[in-house]
């Protein structure tokens, strides 16, 4: 794959809705195709922060299809569509399993876009028993 069609792969999201629900904001997602998956991302209002989940047909673990490049411009497309949304946050969460190295370096790629995006001072990665948790943050200090 060439540097182009890598950084294109990264703006070709999938059409979504976006749903609100009771503390969440939902994003769904056809995957286009006769495959009839769903993605869906969730943004989980914390009160003083917010977490970001996202999962294919109700699971969190790889797809395997090849689909993870258009998984992860939708999440950041939903993200940098809603940046008002998010901004009303301390903090923005989200985590990757250790193990899963590219998804680390994705997330990590995400975190610092978003950084700058929303003008928020810091970006911390915190050494989880079996992941990775990024927080975007304005340097207030008052994690769980």
């Amino acid at each position: 794959m060439t540097f182009t069609e890598f950084n294109e792969a990264f703006n070709d999201p999938f059409d979504y809705v976006i749903r609100k629900g009771n503390n969440v904001l939902e994003f769904y997602a056809d995957f286009g195709d006769d495959s009839e998956k769903e993605l869906a991302v969730y943004f989980w209002d914390k009160e003083t922060h917010v977490e970001i989940t996202f999962e294919v047909d109700s699971s969190e673990k790889l797809s395997g299809k090849g689909d993870a490049f258009r998984i992860f411009a939708t999440v950041k497309d939903a993200m940098l569509k809603n940046l008002d949304y998010l901004n009303k946050y301390k903090d923005i969460r989200f985590e990757a399993k250790k193990t899963d190295k590219s998804r680390v370096k994705l997330y990590r790629t995400l975190a610092k876009q978003l950084q700058r995006k929303l003008g928020l001072k810091e970006v911390q990665e915190r050494d989880q028993i079996h992941n990775i948790l990024f927080i975007i943050s304005n340097g207030e200090h008052d994690y769980e």
